[in-house]
């Protein structure tokens, strides 16, 4: 998940390169975003998918507590 939110922030390009990188060095590369330093920023007005709405997930296989619950419930919020 940690290359998903790296590859969705930072770009492919990063997320591709940093791939087989530990979780340490991923998660440092999301704090640079974060904190605008390096060279890199977030695009403006990025959300974690989770906090859309509806919400969303990064893996299919490991879906999101919300994203379940916003599929159970989608006939009535909608």
């Amino acid at each position: 998940m940690i290359n998903a939110l790296v590859a969705e922030t930072v770009g492919d390009d990063t997320a591709n390169a940093n791939l087989t990188e530990t979780a340490k060095v991923q998660k440092s590369i999301l704090a640079d975003a974060v904190s605008e330093q390096n060279g890199r920023a977030l695009p403006p007005g990025w959300v974690p998918r989770w906090f859309t709405f509806p919400a969303s997930q990064y893996l299919s296989e490991r879906a999101a507590a919300l994203a379940e619950r916003r599929s159970r419930i989608s006939d009535i919020a909608e």
